[in-house]
Order: C-alpha cells, then structure tokens, then sequence
C-alpha cells in the first residue's frame, strides 16, 4: 500500500501501523492463493475476478487499445497519439485538448502485456510491429524463468506471482 501525500492517511501515517515490504509480499502472495481457492483468479498484476468478469476497460489499457475519453481530465489513446482535457469544466468546455505525445511503441506494449497474467503473446507482438521479439529480450526472459520470476513456453512470457513483486525491477532489465 502506498500513502499519498495530501491525503487523511499521509498526515496520520506515523500513528498507523502498517506492513514493511517483506510483510506486504507475504500479504500479496497470500492473497494471490486465497482468492484463487475462492475462485478469483488473477488477470491482472493487482486485479482479480471470476472467469468471465474480468474487467474489460482496464485490459484494454493493458493491451494498449484505442480509447477515447470524454470530460474534464479524461484521458486518450487514439491513432497512436495520447491527449487530455484540462481538469477544469470551463478548459473542458472551452475544448482544451493536451497533446501528451505518441504511445503504444513496442517497449510500451511490452511493458503493459505484462502487467497482464497471459503476459506477453509473442505471435501479437509481431502481428502489431512486423517484426520478431528481440532474441536479446527472450535471453533475458530466460533468465528470470531460470530464477523463477517468469514464465515462457516459445508462445508467451508472463510474470510469476513473485515476479509481479519485483515486476518494475525486471522490467527496466528488459527495456
């Protein structure tokens, strides 16, 4: 659990008593386990659900899909190119669109595949770019099979429960 500034629990943080990191990777693992005896399984890096309710908004994210935001700070993706409107009604009304750039590059469908439990598709990733994964990524892929952080099997990578720990960790390995 991460305290964000400005909040209720960021003034009061020294009087709760909260996990250190170690305690908060038992609660994760434990909670991985637990929801999946009850039938929830896990699809995303912090998302569970029962087969079939998985949410279809926040996969899309993850599958760097085409959105549209409609609204005062509503967020973009379309054509490969990321906007906003401003957070104010009157910004909003007056149209006030933020360019914030291109998105969906290959580094970025990486990152956000993996987020996701069935991870990266291999075969998706070269249907989208035209062109294989590096062989360098797939030497590194193997080296966090070998330390049992990921899985692969020729068609996909993924996360291991443990790996979505260190997920940033790794990650900046990869890219």
């Amino acid at each position: 659990m991460k305290i964000e500034e400005g909040t209720p629990f960021y003034s009061n943080k020294e009087l709760l008593s909260l996990p250190d990191e170690d305690e908060q990777a038992e609660l994760y693992l434990f909670a991985v386990d637990y929801l999946n005896r009850l039938g929830y399984a896990q699809y995303e890096i912090s998302n569970f659900a029962q087969p079939g309710f998985e949410s279809r908004h926040n996969t899309l994210y993850w599958r760097c899909g085409a959105y549209i935001g409609i609204g005062p700070a509503a967020h973009s993706f379309y054509h490969g190119k990321r906007f906003h409107y401003a957070r104010s009604m009157q910004a909003f009304c007056n149209d006030l669109l933020t360019d914030d750039g291109s998105g969906g590059d290959s580094e970025e469908y990486i990152m956000l595949a993996l987020r996701l439990c069935e991870g990266l598709v291999f075969a998706d990733y070269e249907q989208r770019f035209q062109k294989p994964l590096p062989a360098e990524l797939h030497r590194k892929i193997e080296k966090y099979v070998k330390l049992g952080l990921m899985e692969a099997d020729g068609q996909h990578a993924c996360f291991t429960p443990k790996g979505f720990l260190v997920s940033n960790m790794i990650l900046t390995d990869l890219l």
